[in-house]
């Protein structure tokens, strides 16, 4: 199978998350040791991908952050010109230099699924009779995102915006997903219309767009909390450990499970890591601290003595004082919790239920913004945002 050319989609920082960019795209928030962006390039580049377009407002910066991946595919950044997708999407247009009718594999790039789906999509589009493919996902939809109608032959009828739609309680909703194969109809469309999901009702009326209803993890990147979503994900595909040989490990510290732990990173004494888990370079565990459930200390981040961190993302140079539990939430970069802070990280709320145990209690804890500093002794409310 020949593989396409993919334009990601890549600028915007993101009005729930800014606690966390500070103004910078999320598309460079890290995890698991990589930024969101290289995340997508490694997978896209994993399956065969070898021609890939991505649209920044951060030019510069987005080129040394793919840099790693131009070994072994042909990788072009291209600045946006204006505001919004509609702007991204037709800063690329000529840069891709699509004969008329070429098809194309767009990616946003604030989306994180199995690599699988790449490929799923483009061989859906190369069906008999179809002209192009969608990522259908059974999510409840945000105002932003655009809901499908899909017809008996899995073929996409309609998009609308969700703001605009209108349900019956047992209906079913599906969203666009984020991935599709169009052809490059689609430029002329965004320019005709103005409005990203108007040209993708618009083009799916004029062609055979299949759906293909994805059953795996997807994770769109909007709010703190998806990244722990996305944490979670990830590391329960590991199936085994990944130990660097110039970690600095105790002899008296307790591993289960499958971990992955990064070049230069310090396990102090009688430290329990209960994986799947991510400790990242140069991070720092203090004794008897105890890190479980697909948590991820990313570079530089110290965790001080006789601590816990349960389902967290601790995000790099960020500090975790002395005897201190955060659990179900996220750390910015640069951000100091000071000594015996705890998150109380149980709450009624049923919106969140992603995070559940239960049908009305939900999992959650707060969000400390980058840079920010929380005073020691602090007990932290669920939900509670530290700017």
């Amino acid at each position: 199978m020949d593989m396409l050319k993919v334009l990601i989609l890549a600028g915007g920082s993101g009005k729930e998350i800014e606690p966390l960019t500070k103004g910078e795209p999320k598309a460079f928030l890290r995890i698991l040791g990589k930024s969101i962006i290289s995340h997508v390039v490694s997978r896209l580049v994993a399956v065969g991908y070898k021609n890939i377009y991505i649209v920044s407002d951060k030019p510069e910066l987005m080129e040394k952050e793919v840099s790693e991946y131009k070994r072994v595919s042909t990788i072009s950044v291209v600045e946006q010109r204006g505001v919004g997708v509609e702007a991204a999407l037709l800063s690329a247009r000529n840069k891709m230099d699509l004969e008329e009718g070429e098809k194309f594999l767009l990616v946003y790039g604030d989306i994180l699924v199995n690599p699988s789906a790449y490929i799923s999509i483009q061989r859906a589009a190369f069906e008999s009779g179809f002209e192009g493919a969608m990522l259908a996902v059974p999510e409840t939809p945000l105002q932003s995102h655009g809901v499908i109608e899909v017809n008996e032959w899995g073929e996409v009828v309609s998009v609308r915006q969700a703001s605009e739609a209108s349900y019956r309680g047992d209906e079913a909703r599906y969203i666009s997903g984020g991935i599709y194969v169009f052809s490059s109809t689609i430029f002329d469309l965004v320019e005709k219309l103005g409005d990203i999901v108007r040209a993708y009702d618009a083009i799916c009326r004029e062609k055979r767009i299949k759906a293909i209803f994805w059953g795996h993890y997807w994770v769109n990147i909007g709010s703190p909390w998806d990244l722990l979503t996305a944490s979670y994900y990830m590391l329960s595909e590991l199936d085994r450990s990944y130990i660097s040989a110039r970690a600095s490990i105790s002899k008296s510290a307790i591993i289960e499970g499958p971990v992955i732990i990064e070049d230069e990173a310090v396990i102090d004494h009688n430290v329990i890591l209960k994986g799947p888990l991510y400790i990242g370079k140069e991070a720092f565990i203090g004794v008897n601290t105890f890190i479980r459930n697909a948590t991820s200390i990313e570079d530089r981040a110290v965790v001080g003595s006789y601590s816990e961190i349960n389902r967290s993302v601790i995000m790099r140079e960020a500090t975790i004082g002395r005897g201190s539990y955060i659990g179900y939430s996220v750390v910015g970069e640069r951000a100091v919790i000071e000594p015996n802070v705890a998150t109380w990280n149980i709450a009624y709320r049923p919106e969140r239920r992603s995070l559940a145990k239960g049908k009305e209690y939900a999992r959650i804890g707060c969000t400390i913004a980058k840079g920010s500093r929380v005073k020691a002794g602090s007990i932290l409310n669920p939900g509670e945002i530290i700017v």
